[in-house]
C-alpha cells in the first residue's frame, strides 16, 4: 500500500508539472495588461521576444522571470523533496511540455526557451551560468536571438555530462531536441540569410 502511495504520488507530481507548466505566462500578462493575444499578433508566439514588441520592455522582462521560475520551482521541489531521480527527470520534461503545448490554451505555446532556463538553473546553477554565456556570445557576436538559443540548446547536454547524473542528462537531452524543433522555422530563415537581428523584428 505505501509503494502504491508513492507511486500515486510521483505521477501526481509528473502531471502537475504538465498543468503547471501549461499556465501561458505571455498569455495570461497579456490579457492582465490588456494587450493583444500574443499568440494571434507579432510572431505568434507567446514567449519573451513577442511580449516585448507587443507591450514593451517591463512586460517583457516579466515574461522571461515568470517563464523561467515556472520551471524552476517543480524541479527544484522535487529535487528537495527529494523525489527519485528518474522522476524528476519526468518533470523536467513535464513542465517543458506544458510550455509547448499548453492545455488551457489550445496546445499552441511557446518555444520553452526560458522554460527549460529555469529547469537547467534548477538542477545546476553552473550549468544554468554555462548555458546563459554560450547565449550571450552567440548574440553578442551575430545579434540572431533563435541562433544564440539554437547554440545554447545544443551545447547544454554536452556541458550536462560534467554536472548531471543520467536521467537528468537525458530529459536535459529532450528538451534541447524539443526546443530545437520548436524553431524549425528560424532555422529555415537563417539558412536563407532571411532571419531578422535583435534590433529589428525578431522571434524567439
Amino acid at each position: 500500500m505505501r509503494m502504491l502511495c508513492q507511486i500515486a504520488l510521483q505521477v501526481a507530481a509528473v502531471l502537475l508539472s504538465y498543468i503547471w507548466g501549461s499556465l501561458s505566462t505571455a498569455v495570461l500578462l497579456g490579457r492582465a495588461f490588456g494587450l493583444p493575444d500574443p499568440r494571434l499578433h507579432g510572431s505568434g508566439n507567446p514567449g519573451t521576444t513577442n511580449m516585448l514588441r507587443l507591450g514593451g520592455k517591463p512586460v517583457a522582462a516579466l515574461t522571461l522571470i515568470c517563464d523561467v521560475l515556472k520551471g524552476w520551482l517543480p524541479v527544484y521541489l522535487a529535487l528537495h523533496y527529494p523525489l527519485p531521480l528518474i522522476v524528476v527527470a519526468a518533470m523536467m520534461l513535464a513542465v517543458f511540455l506544458g510550455q509547448l503545448w499548453p492545455i488551457f490554451f489550445g496546445f499552441k505555446g511557446g518555444k520553452g526557451v526560458a522554460t527549460s532556463l529555469g529547469v537547467i538553473l534548477a538542477v545546476s546553477p553552473i550549468l544554468a551560468f554555462m548555458v546563459i554565456v554560450t547565449w550571450m556570445v552567440v548574440i553578442i557576436a551575430t545579434r540572431w536571438v533563435s541562433l544564440a538559443s539554437l547554440a545554447a540548446a545544443s551545447l547544454a547536454p554536452f556541458y550536462s555530462f560534467l554536472f548531471l547524473p543520467w536521467p537528468l542528462r537525458l530529459a536535459l537531452l529532450s528538451l534541447s531536441l524539443g526546443i530545437i524543433v520548436r524553431h524549425h522555422a528560424n532555422i529555415e530563415r537563417l539558412i536563407k540569410g532571411s532571419e531578422p537581428k535583435l534590433g529589428n523584428k525578431v522571434s524567439l
